[in-house]
């Protein structure tokens, strides 16, 4: 019984969090003067806070050795300071500091200098989402961007096979 209890709390939890992964790409947050007092009166609306993305990373397709970059810019009119920009690679957060290819511009906009694509080693490729968050007032997630990196082009050679059937049959008699 026990078991189920925890089994059931935590698919609930599981749920929650799956829900907070997809928020929309813009949505109204409610500020602390949404808090309901004794003074209000019913007449005035909530006040809430428009938190959107200007800017959002685009699918792409990029080749190895070349350079990413992925946009990413959000605006509030709640804050007079832009939101922090962080971003997410299939599903963890990026650290700028421990990959020296890896760079964040101050407007947001994630580059990857030098980027690396092997038959087991593809480090560049994959999703990315751009997180930006406003202090005392919350995050929003952006829509996922997939990169993938294509080889370099080396030109293929079709070679054909000089075997005239003439040639063949006239063996074979």
């Amino acid at each position: 019984m026990l078991r189920s209890l925890v089994y059931v709390i935590v698919l609930q939890l599981v749920l929650q969090i799956t829900d907070a992964m997809f928020l929309p790409l813009s949505f109204a947050l409610p500020t602390a003067s949404d808090a309901p007092s004794s003074s209000s009166s019913s007449s005035s609306s909530p006040g809430f806070v428009d938190f959107t993305f200007t800017l959002e990373p685009q699918d792409m397709v990029t080749v190895r050795g070349g350079v990413l970059q992925l946009d990413c810019q959000a605006q509030s009119d709640a804050a007079a300071a832009p939101p922090s920009i962080m971003w997410r690679k299939d599903g963890v957060l990026l650290s700028t500091v421990v990959d020296e290819r890896r760079r964040q511009l101050e407007n947001g906009t994630l580059m990857v200098q030098n980027v690396v694509h092997s038959r087991h080693h593809r480090p560049d490729e994959g999703e990315y989402q751009c997180l930006a968050t406003l202090d005392g007032l919350g995050s929003i997630v952006s829509r996922t961007a997939k990169v993938t990196v294509a080889g370099s082009h080396r030109p293929v050679y079709f070679m054909p096979s000089w075997t005239p059937f003439r040639e063949t049959c006239s063996r074979r008699t």
